[in-house]
């Protein structure tokens, strides 16, 4: 009878730390995202909120942006709209710049 129980206890404390580090990965999985500090992208005067990683269209055509990147994330700035025609330069968070482009993807 002795045996049986302990047998139990280990069966039972094992379950427990199982279900202890599944309870933990999935804190930490759903904390990623909502740790992700939103901010804003100040292009030419103009403020954009961001939340999250994504690309935004500034102009139709390039030109000598003035970007200030008050978000968490890199901003890469792309020489045409819709983050196409190849990278021209990154921003990195918290930084100032002015380069050359049409849109700035964030992630």
């Amino acid at each position: 009878m002795k045996r049986k129980t302990l047998r139990h206890a280990g069966r039972v404390a094992g379950r427990s730390s199982v279900l202890l580090t599944a309870l933990a990965t999935t804190t930490v999985a759903l904390a990623g995202p909502a740790a992700a500090a939103p901010g804003r992208l100040v292009v030419d005067n103009h403020a954009y909120q961001r939340s999250g990683p994504g690309c935004v269209t500034v102009h139709v055509f390039p030109h000598r942006l003035h970007i200030a990147n008050d978000t968490a994330l890199r901003a890469r700035i792309y020489l045409l709209p819709g983050c196409n025609g190849g990278m021209t330069t990154s921003v990195a968070a918290g930084r100032d710049a002015a380069p050359f482009g049409a849109s700035i993807l964030l992630g």
